[in-house]
């Protein structure tokens, strides 16, 4: 399954983060650092990435995340 868009920035600078074979994999946008939910395989942690909701996109948030880039 390919990964979609960073649900907060849009971005597409994507990476994968584990721990495994600990048992834990989440997905990670390097442009503005967030991370999805961890899941317990990367075929997982990519579902549960394209499938999670951003937050609104109020100009107030807009101007927050360019503060913090």
């Amino acid at each position: 399954e390919q990964l979609k868009p960073c649900p907060f920035c849009n971005g597409s600078n994507l990476h994968e983060c584990s721990t495994l074979p600990h048992g834990a994999a989440w997905m990670s946008c390097n442009d503005c650092e967030m991370d999805g939910p961890t899941a317990k395989s990367v075929t997982e942690a990519i579902r549960l990435w394209n499938t999670r909701k951003g937050p609104n996109r109020d100009p107030g948030y807009l101007v927050l995340l360019e503060e913090v880039r």
